[in-house]
């Protein structure tokens, strides 16, 4: 018959691991005596390293939720920073390279020369132009500016869009989240009228009662970095992303209420896609004196797409 010493240890044992499940990757994926590097990071995993020099560690996101009970969850992609760890304390965030996302449109990898069909891009009738623009940028050495003008002589729908017919992201199935810089210099006439201005659209998508949606909630004269989930689409849960013609950021001229022509400038870069269920690779610069390194991230917390409201 077990003694009141060992029962009380069984229960300490268990009441232990019930702590370590509650409190989550921490202790899951931690070294007991590392110290955390930022509480606003609720995740990390600790990578292996086997000696100095360039290594590579390979992850599926999807299957690492899968073991936390959180199969739902969506990787914020921009959250990952890699912290190297000596003797428990946690150092700076350091350069890494990964390969879950891939770019779709970098304002960057253009030619200044090249026109605005040839990249890619396109607009919705000829009250918009574009250009290559070295101010404002989110990253590199330019972004993509969309020049709009709306008089009396614009269509009801305008704006601009991506192609990708013909590109390797056709069917956007396998991919999870969608990401784009965007930067957004609007007339005030124009955000005290109606302040619900972009509509979004995968021009293609089926099983979905509505194609375009409200755009996501952007803030005026700032860069606005956008983490779209695919699934869902808007209220739409399960939409089928197998032919997907084009990546619509347009506006409808009945939301306008103007007397001149008005002005809309829309800067873009970075637009890129990521699948986290396969297996991507982070990839870094090991030094001799560190003990371990962390990948410490985040999820996304989104909800249905709601009206966009500037501020």
């Amino acid at each position: 018959m077990p003694t009141r010493s060992h029962l009380r240890s069984t229960i300490t044992l268990l009441l232990t691991l019930l702590l370590s499940t509650l409190t989550g990757l921490q202790e899951t994926y931690a070294r007991i005596d590392d110290d955390w590097w930022d509480h606003q990071w609720p995740y990390r995993i600790l990578l292996q390293v086997n000696e100095a020099g360039t290594i590579t560690n390979e992850l599926n996101f999807s299957q690492e939720f899968a073991k936390l009970g959180i199969s739902n969850a969506l990787l914020d992609l921009r959250s990952l920073r890699l912290i190297p760890t000596t003797a428990g304390i946690p150092g700076d965030p350091i350069p890494f390279e990964e390969t879950f996302s891939q770019i779709i449109s970098d304002a960057d990898e253009l030619i200044l020369s090249t026109s605005y069909d040839e990249m890619g891009w396109g607009i919705l009738e000829e009250s918009t132009d574009f250009e290559i623009n070295s101010t404002p940028k989110t990253q590199g050495e330019g972004s993509l500016h969309a020049h709009i003008e709306i008089t009396d002589t614009t269509q009801h729908d305008f704006g601009f869009y991506y192609n990708l017919v013909g590109s390797p992201f056709f069917d956007l199935s396998d991919y999870d989240v969608l990401l784009y810089d965007i930067y957004p210099s609007i007339s005030e006439d124009l955000i005290n009228t109606k302040p619900e201005l972009v509509y979004f659209e995968f021009e293609g998508v089926k099983n979905c009662r509505d194609e375009f949606i409200n755009g996501p909630e952007l803030m005026m004269n700032n860069w606005n970095k956008i983490d779209f989930p695919l699934r869902p689409y808007g209220i739409c849960a399960g939409p089928d992303l197998s032919r997907i013609n084009k990546i619509k950021f347009f506006f409808k001229k009945d939301n306008f209420n103007y007397s001149d022509a008005a002005i809309m400038d829309f800067w873009m870069d970075y637009l890129r896609l990521y699948d986290q269920e396969a297996n991507g690779q982070i990839t870094w610069n090991a030094e001799e004196n560190v003990d371990a390194y962390y990948l410490y991230f985040d999820v996304l917390r989104y909800q249905y797409i709601l009206p966009l409201v500037f501020r």
